[in-house]
């Protein structure tokens, strides 16, 4: 009645997108709110009940006809949905956090590796499950995992070893600094929650495996990794081709990376659906004759998907990896029973499968991604492509890649800009030329670990392996060095990335039915998104702020007016670029959506001539005085008549003599990560005012 039959969707060949639509509701809503656990109870009894009504309502429409019966059906069903998406989450939250209370009051535990440690900077990093707590010289039986790192000279772990490790497991804190990554929130999706340093305190004390069949792939996947470190000399093009065919990444080096990702081709080095679609069109080559003996359809559909899902688990079962093998093995099922396939039905009952074993998947970058690519190929691509017919094979193949590019992009490119916050202004011309070479590398990395245990015929393989990766890479930064390949430093909100949606969803929408109407929605959404980012700058433009950076055993400040800023850091950090891109590229960039050109900021005083124990700063009419290092001649230095808005102590530089009597000198009293816990809890007993402890309570700002 409300709605215009033209933008009705017909629901009928695709019934299982719904079922999928309201379960990601459910999931979205528990993920995003938080419902109490009171209510956990009580919901799985009214999924109960719900269930109930739903299976007596289909009776009854099954016996009358009636059609508001059936109506009636499919809202219990959505609500249904709804329940268990929400059940799904508080109870893979609550499997995570039960152990919590007992994990933090242990001082010592067992626990089995659950992958193969990996060397990150300066450590070996591995997820583990405990197993076994020590609480008051009593052991417990518990289940949670832990982020374990092992100091380099600690021999790699394997998945199954078991250590006993002398130390207390401390909670993952959250960001510390303003828009830090939240590598919290990001391990507890994993169900990761405790970290621990071992240096020296972890012992082996035997091995277990939890599953034969992941023992069985991560032996694989050595013995893999083995054939390329025997056969590939040249350490860059190693790296990419291990990358490349069996998702290992750790040794890739920064500058490749940037240069991939600055292309728009960084989907190549993570093992994906395009990996397992080229792998699963190997395999169908390989094994076609066996369709022709009798069950032999059967026989090849075992066959592919048993190699397909063990490839999955050795490059690691990320999320992307399984939703193309779970898609491309439920389309072989539907061709072998000879029925007619459905893609976005297959599309759904594979994400619904993967969303109902693990329901943080929906916040996983990669299953986003890979889900949202292949929607937007099988939707956009047959569109695209036929707008241009060529009858030149070059040419057309040319224009297939493009198309399948331009398909993918779509539905991704709002996304990768909230996550990745950059655009490749060349991703047509740099996947025109990567991802036929990807196949190329592909199937080379795959034929040399069939025929590695024949020496001379590795031998010529591995070589043009390697040549043909050496002058990928080549081409990547040639492609990443022409000016204005890329646009980058893209910061955009969340409400930003929903509007950009909006209006690719809009114009979609207009071409797909022609009505009008979707232009005045399509101009609503671009004034509001541009009314967002015009009252940001506006907002940044009147701002000014002083901050207190968070940095382990260092200090930093920073004075920000508009879009000018000047830090103060030690030189530990000032002279490492890396350190400072992780410390202030993030919260610089979304502060000012660019670069500021200009970095020193001019209103800053300097009231009293700056030395190595204490200055005073005028910051906008606000005295701050920061303590550096201590000294005895601070009280005859210091004015007893002035009083601080805010002073800042780094380097245990105050004595608990002087805090006491001097207790009045501010209000606001902010200890850095150079002063330590000790020290600190000792300075509260002295001090009434208001005090902050950055390694406790994160950064400190004042407007």
């Amino acid at each position: 009645m409300f709605l215009n039959k033209s933008i009705l969707i017909n629901w009928y060949p695709i019934s299982f997108v719904r079922f999928l639509i309201f379960l990601v509701i459910g999931i979205t809503f528990e993920i995003n709110f938080l419902i109490s656990n009171y209510f956990l109870i009580k919901l799985e009894i009214i999924l109960l009940i719900l269930f109930s009504v739903y299976i007596f309502i289909f009776f009854i429409h099954q016996k009358t006809k009636n059609f508001h019966f059936r109506n009636w059906n499919g809202i219990v069903a959505c609500i249904i949905l709804i329940c268990l998406g929400i059940s799904l989450v508080k109870n893979k939250r609550l499997e995570y956090t039960f152990y919590k209370e007992k994990v933090e009051k242990a001082f010592a535990y067992t626990c089995v590796m659950q992958e193969p440690s990996v060397k990150k900077n300066q450590f070996y990093k591995g997820i583990a499950k405990i197993t076994k707590l020590k609480i008051r010289n009593k052991w417990e039986n518990v289940e949670a995992k832990i982020q374990l790192y092992f100091p380099l000279d600690f021999q790699p772990a394997n998945y199954g070893d078991i250590f006993l490790i002398n130390s207390k497991p401390t909670l993952i804190q959250g960001p510390k600094n303003p828009f830090e990554f939240d590598m919290q929130k990001f391990l507890a999706y994993k169900g990761v929650l405790f970290k621990d340093y071992t240096q020296k305190k972890a012992v082996g004390i035997g091995s277990q495996y939890e599953s034969s069949f992941l023992n069985f792939a991560i032996n694989i996947r050595k013995k893999c990794v083995e054939v390329f470190d025997k056969n590939l000399h040249s350490i860059r093009e190693k790296a990419i081709i291990s990358a490349l065919v069996l998702g290992e990444r750790s040794e890739i080096d920064q500058e490749i990376t940037i240069a991939y990702s600055g292309i728009g081709a960084l989907h190549v080095l993570s093992v994906s659906g395009l990996h397992v679609g080229i792998l699963f069109l190997i395999l169908s080559l390989i094994f076609k004759p066996i369709q022709k003996i009798k069950y032999g359809n059967w026989i090849f559909w075992l066959i592919i998907s048993s190699l397909i899902l063990l490839y999955a688990f050795v490059t690691g079962y990320a999320p992307c990896v399984l939703r193309a093998a779970i898609m491309y093995i439920l389309v072989l099922l539907t061709q072998t029973l000879n029925r007619k396939v459905q893609i976005y039905n297959v599309l759904s009952v594979t994400a619904f499968a993967l969303l109902c074993y693990d329901p943080f998947y929906l916040v996983d970058v990669g299953f986003q991604m890979s889900f949202l690519a292949l929607l937007g190929i099988v939707y956009f691509y047959p569109i695209i492509n036929n707008w241009f017919t060529f009858e030149n094979k070059a040419a057309n193949f040319v224009w297939n890649t493009s198309s399948l590019s331009i398909a993918a992009q779509i539905p991704t490119f709002a996304l990768g800009m909230l996550y990745f916050h950059q655009f490749s202004n060349i991703f047509i011309l740099s996947n025109l030329v990567v991802i036929p070479i990807t196949v190329a590398i592909l199937w080379l990395g795959l034929f040399l670990l069939l025929i590695s245990w024949i020496p001379f015929l590795a031998k010529i393989t591995a070589f043009l392996l390697t040549k043909i990766t050496f002058y990928t890479n080549e081409i990547v930064l040639f492609f990443e060095k022409i000016p204005y390949s890329f646009t980058e430093d893209i910061w955009i909100s969340n409400l930003q990335f929903w509007l950009l949606n909006g209006i690719i969803l809009s114009l979609i929408l207009l071409f797909a039915f022609r009505k009008f109407y979707w232009i005045y929605v399509c101009t609503f959404f671009v004034i509001f998104y541009s009314f967002l980012g015009i009252f940001h700058l506006n907002q940044i433009s009147k701002s000014k702020l002083f901050v207190v950076f968070q940095i382990n055993k260092n200090n930093a400040i920073g004075f920000y007016e508009g879009f000018k800023k000047n830090i103060f850091t030690t030189s530990a950090i000032s002279e490492n670029s890396s350190l400072k891109r992780f410390y202030f590229a993030r919260f610089h960039k979304q502060r000012h959506s660019f670069h500021p050109k200009k970095e020193i900021y001019n209103d800053l005083k300097v009231i009293k001539k700056e030395n190595s124990y204490s200055t005073i700063y005028s910051f906008h009419n606000q005295l701050i005085i920061h303590f550096k290092a201590f000294s005895n001649s601070l009280k005859k230095d210091l004015d007893s008549n002035i009083k601080f808005d805010l002073v800042l102590v780094s380097n245990h530089a105050l004595s608990y003599k002087f805090a006491e009597k001097n207790k009045n000198l501010s209000k606001n009293w902010i200890f850095d990560a150079t002063c330590s816990q000790k020290y600190f809890d000792k300075m509260k007993k002295y001090l009434n005012n208001n005090i902050h402890y950055t390694p406790e309570k994160g950064y400190f700002s004042l407007n």
